[in-house]
């Protein structure tokens, strides 16, 4: 009689506004799924059935978000659906980013567990999550771009279908596979910290019995030290003028300190004054008028570098990028940062035309750029950052 197949419980991590096609597809493919390993330790077949977590699929009522962490921690495989708003970290802006938070949940309890990439945009490495590139930065990843799909022929469909399947079974396989090494390392770990405990015991019960022939011994010695108690009388005055020694050293150290406070101040006053100057430069119409034209420009030499034919050749945009990027541009992102500053430095914030400009670099200097579609979004970004800190034009 064949043995029942075991539950392999899969988790889907993605963005509903533009991953929820490719999860779908993906939670299709693989949901009941039945997978056979060979079982290292006895050498039998082992069968195992895939159940994959979708949140939409969660049942209603009671707290959803206890559910949906339940099904990540219960996971033995993570599937990471990579577009490009799963790649944005919303939790800079100061909002709740559940995706995010799945991701540091995976990184930090299942850390030799890679988790399984689907490229959902065909952006090659382009929108994987900083956070598990930073861990794992050649990464495999399988393109499933739900709309491609929609216009192969039945046929094809179904092969590249197939494709997909046995490529996401392999993973899981091989994401099955390193749990149970995790495992396993989990328990060896916890029993040689067992037995590092009951060593330590072991030499507190030693150290215990040997304080206690050290205290029967000090009650022999304790006679000499009372007869000691005289001539330590005798040293008190002069401990008394080491005591006052102390004090006037004491006094001296906290006159150091308040000159020290004070040159602290000054130091401050000295920033709160340059920062005010910066300040000003967008505080008046004609610095506002002349931030305006250099985001305007930033704007124009960004789309112009999209539309090119080489985005990567050094041209005359190019290098007029790089100048507006460590010139002007830096200078409004600095005053973007002090907006809001008057006396406490955590009122200086992040500059999102920063974020803006930063992404636009960074996209020039992947491997392979982006086409100029993805070029032209990363451009406007950065006219709807500048028109949000500069006010509608009016």
């Amino acid at each position: 009689m064949a043995r029942s197949a075991k539950k392999w419980p899969v988790f889907i991590c993605y963005r509903q506004i533009d991953g929820a096609e490719a999860a779908d597809e993906v939670a299709t493919l693989l949901d009941g799924e039945t997978v056979t390993v060979r079982d290292a330790e006895t050498g039998r077949d082992e069968r195992f059935d895939l159940v994959v977590y979708q949140d939409k699929n969660a049942v209603t009522g009671g707290d959803w978000t206890k559910i949906h962490k339940a099904n990540l921690e219960r996971a033995r495989a993570f599937i990471m659906i990579c577009t490009a708003a799963a790649s944005i970290d919303h939790r800079k802006k100061h909002h709740n980013d559940w995706v995010q938070h799945e991701i540091d949940w995976w990184l930090e309890h299942r850390p030799e567990i890679a988790p399984i990439m689907i490229d959902a945009m065909g952006a090659e490495g382009l929108y994987v999550p900083a956070s598990i590139l930073e861990k794992w930065p050649n990464v495999q990843r399988t393109q499933l771009i739900a709309s491609e799909w929609r216009k192969l022929r039945a046929a094809e469909l179904s092969a590249e279908k197939s494709r997909i399947k046995d490529l996401l079974k392999g993973e899981v396989t091989r994401s099955r596979q390193e749990f149970i090494s995790q495992e396993l390392a989990e328990a060896a770990k916890r029993e040689k910290d067992l037995e590092e405990a009951l060593k330590k015991e072991k030499v507190a019960v030693a150290r215990q019995q040997r304080n206690f022939k050290i205290a029967v011994a000090l009650g022999c010695v304790a006679a000499v030290f009372a007869l000691s108690a005289l001539a330590f009388g005798i040293s008190s005055a002069n401990n008394a003028d080491l005591a006052r020694k102390n004090e006037l050293t004491a006094q001296e150290n906290e006159t150091a300190a308040k000159e020290a406070e004070k040159k602290a101040l000054k130091a401050k006053r000295a920033v709160d004054k340059l920062i005010g100057r910066i300040n000003i430069a967008g505080a008046t119409p004609e610095g506002k008028s002349a931030f305006r034209k250099i985001c305007d420009e930033a704007v124009s030499v960004t789309r112009k570098i999209a539309v090119s034919q080489s985005p990567a050749a050094e041209t005359a945009e190019i290098q007029r990028f790089r100048e507006l990027y460590f010139g002007p541009m830096n200078m409004i992102e600095i005053r973007q940062q002090i907006k809001s500053y008057r006396t406490n430095v955590e009122d200086i914030v992040n500059s999102d035309i920063e974020s803006t400009m930063v992404a636009f670099d960074r996209a020039l200097k992947s491997e392979p750029i982006p086409n100029s579609s993805d070029l032209e979004n990363l451009s406007k970004n950065i006219g709807l950052e500048c028109d949000k800190f500069l006010g509608s034009r009016g």
